[in-house]
């Protein structure tokens, strides 16, 4: 009888609590009690047990390899798995330190692979001690996932660790990034490439890194803009979402904005800068009308569940379909790698409501038809 294949388990604890506290990622916080003390809400060890869940289906005679507690041990047991442990002590509230000396120790315990729950900063650490010897596969946790290691949903995570345990699965080299906080401090938002890990060859369930704004197209957004500004009904609340193109939006809205942040007007006055997803639910909880206009993520195509976490499931729930506006240019929809965009809120049904085919507005009379997905 065959030897069951051994993964390693690393679950960064404090992972994605930042993003509905319109936090940029988890480093503001000196700790998971730090950050719970400020409203935040752990999302990484459920999101690990969906990824868990999906490989115990797939794949059960794996051997999980896991720090103790929250760092991946509670996860895997929760998901049915007899994990082994790691020895050593590891904190109960772990930092990179502990993430680094779990990814060593489990390169010494012989893993064919790692399953790693958390965003950029998560995959860094690890991906600093392992290199390209041990295939990485990420469970997206984080407030930004900028990595192409990092799957399309919990649940593709899983599945991608089932196939490639059920066989000698070919890899792929996937670029390990990160925002630089050079650029970010200038106002021009970039990720920066680290490396490259190896992942599974599995493009159908792993994203892509996230790519650099392709040139053209800004002059039609900011037309869109000055539309979407003179069509806004007066009692309606209109909430901006994160990124570059949304900076044209708000801009033509008559503001600046926050490059990064989510932003909310009512009656042509800004009322909300940088929100964090209390704010957002109490202003949709006191306003009938809501209207909501977001950008992509490009290269990965992403609308929701990739650096906009303050627009919460509550916040989306108070969205009617035709209140719900998707704006690009059109160089960065014919650069994403296939025909759809994605979504992934952290709720499955509401991810299933959004689904369906979408007018994407290119322009103040252009529009493209594309897909929404939900997870895997």
């Amino acid at each position: 009888m065959a030897e069951p294949r051994r993964i390693g388990l690393i679950v960064n604890p404090i992972a994605g609590i930042g993003g509905p506290l319109a936090a940029r990622g988890s480093d503001r916080f000196a700790d998971l009690a730090d950050a719970q003390r400020q409203g935040g809400i752990p999302v990484a060890e459920e999101r690990a047990k969906r990824a868990l869940r999906r490989l115990k289906q797939q794949a059960g005679d794996v051997e999980i390899l896991a720090a103790s507690g929250p760092m991946g041990a509670s996860a895997a047991l929760a998901a049915g798995f007899d994990a082994a442990l790691l020895d050593g002590p590891y904190a109960r509230i772990s930092n990179a330190n502990d993430t680094k000396t779990a990814a060593e120790a489990m390169l010494q315990k012989g893993v064919e692979l790692i399953l790693l729950a958390g965003g950029d900063g998560t995959a860094r650490d690890i991906f600093s001690v392992v290199g390209d010897r041990v295939p990485l596969v990420g469970v997206p946790t984080g407030v930004k996932m900028h990595s192409a290691v990092f799957a399309l949903s919990p649940e593709a995570a899983g599945e991608t660790v089932a196939l490639a345990a059920g066989r000698n699965h070919a890899t792929r080299l996937a670029e390990i990034m990160d925002a630089d906080e050079a650029e970010l401090a200038a106002g021009r938002p970039s990720a920066r490439l680290f490396g490259y890990a190896k992942t599974p060859a599995l493009p159908r369930l792993l994203q892509v890194a996230k790519a650099a704004r392709p040139d053209g197209g800004e002059a039609a957004i900011e037309a869109l803009g000055r539309k979407l500004a003179q069509e806004a009904k007066t009692d309606q609340l209109i909430i901006l979402g994160a990124g570059t193109t949304m900076a044209l939006i708000k801009r033509a809205f008559g503001f600046a904005g926050t490059l990064l942040g989510v932003d909310a007007v009512l009656k042509g006055e800004v009322i909300a800068l940088d929100a964090d997803a209390a704010t957002l639910e109490k202003l949709c909880q006191n306003h009938s009308e809501v209207s909501l206009i977001v950008g992509i993520v490009g290269g990965q195509g992403f609308v929701f569940g990739r650096g906009n976490q303050q627009i919460s499931q509550e916040v989306l729930r108070a969205v009617k379909t035709n209140d719900l506006r998707i704006v690009a240019t059109r160089e960065k929809l014919l650069a994403l790698p296939g025909t759809e965009l994605r979504v992934d809120t952290g709720d499955i049904a509401l991810d299933r409501t959004l689904e369906g085919y979408r007018r994407i507005d290119t322009g103040p009379s252009d529009t493209m038809m594309m897909r929404l997905r939900g997870g895997f």
